[in-house]
């Protein structure tokens, strides 16, 4: 699924496999692995974007046990679980995306609640959320499809999401900005996209996304 690198390591959520895999290089030196399938501590369900945060402990998104999770390291040391299934405050539907900013606060693409949230710590203190501008009408959630999948902050606060309903990345300038810009619709042309997932924008401002 989604690849981070940080100073020693290659991390990858091998989502089908319920695990986490690092490796120090592409050709499998250093091969680790950590999880199970379950709902238990080290377990996941269909773990999503592994995130190396500012304090060198390893997120993650734990989309189908509707939580996110942060440990020390791929032994599972230190392991912490927030979130449960629902729409309300503190809770998840299939959250695919973590993003942290400068301040250290973590932000949640909250998939089948088109959604993204912000809290300040892993405990869930100052829990926010924005509603995603135009989202999907209330239905059952499919496997993939819809609401947002990436999330990323960049260094002056801006918030950019992609938002797979609408085939589109969104920007915030900032968490309380209420008027996003939005760019990209449904297709396969320039300007266009189907169902993006992750994204990333350089320092110097281009955006990757796919």
């Amino acid at each position: 699924d989604s690849v981070t690198v940080n100073e020693v390591a290659i991390l990858i959520t091998d989502t089908w496999n319920y695990r986490i895999v690092g490796m120090d290089d592409l050709t499998g030196a250093g091969w680790d692995a950590f999880g199970s399938q379950g709902a238990g501590v080290n377990q996941f369900n269909r773990p999503h974007a592994p995130l190396v945060g500012p304090d060198k402990k390893i997120y993650i998104a734990d989309a189908f046990n509707h939580r996110i999770v942060r440990v020390d390291d791929l032994e599972g040391t230190g392991w912490v679980s927030f979130g449960s299934l629902g729409a309300g405050t503190n809770q998840f539907e299939r959250p695919r995306d973590i993003a942290i900013d400068n301040a250290n606060k973590i932000y949640i693409a909250d998939g089948c609640n088109h959604r993204l949230v912000r809290i300040d710590n892993i405990t869930g203190a100052g829990w926010t959320a924005k509603p995603l501008p135009n989202p999907a009408p209330p239905g059952p959630c499919p496997d993939s499809g819809t609401g947002p999948a990436g999330i990323f902050v960049d260094g002056t606060g801006a918030i950019y999401a992609t938002d797979m309903t609408n085939s589109r990345i969104i920007k915030y300038d900032s968490w309380t900005d209420d008027t996003p810009e939005t760019f990209g619709s449904y297709g396969s042309g320039q300007n266009q996209f189907d169902r993006p997932h992750k994204m990333y924008v350089k320092p110097t401002g281009q955006i990757y996304t796919t």
